[in-house]
């Protein structure tokens, strides 16, 4: 078996492609074309009270690693 092998990604902070979305700001730090794999890595910037509408993912998972503030 071939051992498998990837470079780096290395962003900082202000880095990467961001957008606006549902009133958060939403920077894709790296993603499956920067060789991570199946899982995109993205920095929410989201206002107090924010919870995003109610949805469902049917094929990926989703997790959160919540850098300042709290999440109820």
């Amino acid at each position: 078996m071939k051992a498998q092998t990837s470079k780096p990604v290395v962003l900082h902070d202000g880095e990467g492609d961001a957008t606006w979305f549902i009133g958060t700001l939403m920077t894709r730090k790296a993603g499956a074309t920067d060789g991570v794999g199946g899982v995109a890595f993205l920095d929410q910037l989201a206002p107090a009270g924010f919870g995003p509408p109610l949805h469902v993912h049917r094929r990926e998972d989703e997790g959160f690693y919540i850098l300042e503030g709290e999440v109820d």
